[in-house]
């Protein structure tokens, strides 16, 4: 589709925003009415679609903020549905596992505090010592072998 537009910098950032919200505008809609959402949006009729896309995003924002994920305790059938799944696709471990929690998964107002506990950043220092010098770089690009590898390899947007 960006062959068919000039290589301009607005051009590109369009296309892309497009792949980014064309999926959402249209996976909101049911497997009858994908089609129809399809020829929709060809025909430019774009504001239903998108008013669609809000509304439900809006609908599951009110669903989740009345009935929050917390964690909460599985009954004894749960675990042992659960487990005898798990056994069955030959992953023990992970039966063993779900027999023997207490917890369900879920995201809670401190998970991403407690994420960032345990993976800690690490430096963000940059070691300069062995980067190729500015002259260098450009003699490096001046070269036949990475011109031709620029060419071939790289996109001219």
């Amino acid at each position: 589709m960006a062959g068919r537009f000039d290589r301009e910098k607005r051009v590109c950032e369009v296309l892309r925003q497009l792949a980014r919200t064309l999926p959402l505008l249209l996976l909101t809609h049911s497997k009858m009415e994908i089609r129809t959402a399809c020829n929709k949006f060809l025909k430019g009729e774009w504001e239903s679609l998108w008013n669609k896309c809000m509304t439900k995003g809006h609908a599951r924002q009110d669903k989740l903020a009345a009935n929050p994920l917390l964690a909460s305790s599985r009954t004894y059938a749960q675990k042992n549905a659960m487990a005898q799944k798990q056994a069955r696709a030959s992953n023990l471990s992970k039966a063993n596992q779900t027999v023997c929690s207490v917890l369900k998964p879920a995201f809670g107002h401190d998970t991403l505090h407690k994420l960032q506990e345990k993976t800690p950043v690490g430096s963000v220092v940059f070691n300069k010592q062995l980067w190729p010098t500015t002259d260098a770089l450009d003699e490096m690009r001046r070269q036949d072998e990475w011109l031709s590898i620029q060419e071939n390899q790289f996109s001219k947007l």
